[in-house]
């Protein structure tokens, strides 16, 4: 059974490629079993060749050629052959999983449609989704969209995009999860470069630099959204850093950082700014490092 090349699959019917894939099915099947005769050494089709005493019970002759084949080049033949149709097997089921794929994928952008207008009070105005590409194995994939602008304004809790999502997931589980899967990738913040730029940096660090830390206690403050794909930890991460030092060194500001400043009295008083801005810990930020 000669092997079809993946772009002439892409042209076939779905019909024609669920027959083509129990064609190969069949033939791996006997294939397999080919193999475990070799092993047990009662292949119907070959036979030990014990009359040459050069080649003792390292040749195969073929009873229907008459061809001889050393045992390993056997092997090795079959184990092409069973590579090759569990190769273009796994192409047609990639081409079925991508259709199914692009057949459902409206699904779930009429599913968050329909149960938004049900349960308006679950789908916050600053959250949106749009359907990505889809994966290799019809995955279907779903990008979640946060204006952070908005969100800001209405010191939003970003845990409610993770609440939709569950929502989402568990319709897709009940009803369609035994055709393709689905994926939530990492939420896209709307603005969060400008923001960054043009709030936190040229306003946020001014005041946290001129009313909390005159003495220049603070190291930096990391402002970062986490690559994690998971969506319980998308949430900003707002961490402050402390400069180290010396505790012998005289130096007047390396004393006042640590005898009188105080760390847990600086994040409080960070807290309070942030919330000015719609910052609310536990909700849109974390104020801890965490590892994607």
């Amino acid at each position: 059974m000669n092997v079809i090349e993946f772009d002439k699959l892409e042209k076939m019917s779905d019909d024609s490629l669920k027959r083509r894939f129990s064609a190969l099915d069949r033939r791996e099947d006997k294939i397999i079993n080919i193999l475990d005769k070799v092993r047990q050494q009662y292949n119907t089709n070959f036979r030990w060749n014990n009359e040459d005493p050069n080649e003792p019970r390292y040749i195969y002759v073929s009873r229907k050629s008459g061809n001889r084949m050393k045992r390993q080049d056997y092997y090795a033949d079959l184990y092409e052959t069973l590579g090759n149709l569990r190769d273009e097997m796994r192409n047609i089921n990639r081409i079925l999983n991508q259709r199914k794929g692009h057949s459902l994928k409206d699904y779930v952008i009429s599913f968050i449609v329909m149960d938004k207008k049900g349960n308006p009070s679950l789908y916050p105005d600053w959250v949106s989704f749009k359907l990505d590409d889809i994966g290799y194995h019809g995955l279907i994939n779903v990008i979640p969209y946060i204006d952070l602008n908005e969100m800001l304004q209405q010191k939003g809790d970003v845990n409610n995009v993770a609440n939709i999502i569950r929502r989402v997931e568990q319709f897709w589980k009940r009803y369609l999860s035994n055709e393709v899967g689905i994926n939530f990738r990492k939420i896209n913040y709307v603005g969060l470069d400008d923001y960054v730029k043009n709030v936190f940096r040229k306003e946020i660090k001014d005041r946290v630099n001129s009313e909390l830390d005159p003495k220049g206690c603070v190291h930096s403050i990391l402002f970062k959204q986490p690559d994690s794909s998971s969506t319980w930890r998308q949430r900003i991460q707002i961490v402050p850093r402390f400069k180290k030092y010396d505790y012998w060194s005289t130096d007047e500001k390396a004393q006042f950082c640590r005898r009188d400043f105080s760390e847990y009295g600086f994040k409080g008083k960070l807290k309070t700014l942030l919330r000015e801005y719609g910052w609310v810990e536990g909700h849109n930020y974390v104020d801890r490092y965490e590892k994607d």
